[in-house]
């Protein structure tokens, strides 16, 4: 099921269930309009421009909590990435992303991933992060605008690349999703390295948190959610 069970609010208000994406690859993204990585609109689009016609979609939501660098409007918002990246990949109504107001899309997106780390980049960005979340470094809480979530055609987890994560790696990696010919995240992962699927610990919620561990390797999700979540992502 994966993101399946879970439903978002377009900008004209309209709710839709993610299940209308089923079959499709998909990148999830919180972006801001006012943010140093805004310009990543535009690799954005170019991702979408090359694989749309092979299954991709790019599923926006803008998010204001990080230093508040998305204080538009829906409309505002839409309108200013529209007319300065030309953007033509859908667009949802703005949310929260972390703390107890975050949609249970993000939530679950943030409980079943680990942190990649922001690799030379975490100079400047650690400490700013650090000031929001001391523990940042060792829980899966989104941590900056424009963190990335890949979704295989089955709607299960397959990778999760932070703001600092160079777009040719998130190309590649889109790449692969909807090259592959497979609708299972576990036997992409496979056929893309040739040895048997091992995951690392990863944190699900089943009735309150608890913890699951398995071998590490390289891959980082290949999760099912314990249930189907009803309520619209931005409630």
């Amino acid at each position: 099921m994966g993101v399946y069970g879970f439903r978002a609010r377009k900008m004209d208000g309209t709710e839709v269930p993610l299940s209308d994406y089923s079959g499709k690859v998909l990148l999830i993204v919180n972006t801001a309009t006012g943010c140093g990585f805004t310009p990543q609109y535009e690799g954005l689009q170019k991702i979408y421009d090359e694989f749309k016609d092979e299954g991709l979609e790019i599923l926006d939501f803008p998010c204001n909590q990080f230093k508040e660098q998305a204080p538009g409007s829906d409309e505002e918002i839409h309108a200013f990435c529209k007319g300065r990246f030309g953007i033509t990949f859908p667009q949802f109504s703005k949310i929260d992303v972390i703390g107890e107001s975050a949609s249970p899309l993000f939530k679950y997106l943030s409980e079943n991933t680990e942190f990649e780390g922001f690799g030379a980049k975490g100079l400047i960005l650690g400490p700013i992060v650090k000031a929001m979340d001391a523990d940042y470094k060792n829980n899966g809480n989104v941590k900056w605008n424009f963190t990335k979530f890949l979704i295989g055609r089955d709607g299960e987890i397959l990778a999760r690349f932070e703001p600092t994560a160079d777009m040719k790696k998130v190309r590649d990696a889109v790449e692969k999703a909807v090259r592959t010919g497979r609708r299972d995240g576990r036997q992409l992962r496979e056929a893309e390295t040739g040895e048997p699927d091992m995951l690392p610990s990863v944190r699900v919620r089943e009735r309150g948190r608890q913890e699951i561990q398995t071998v590490p390797g390289r891959a980082r999700a290949d999760l099912h959610p314990v249930h189907s979540h009803d309520g619209p992502v931005g409630a």
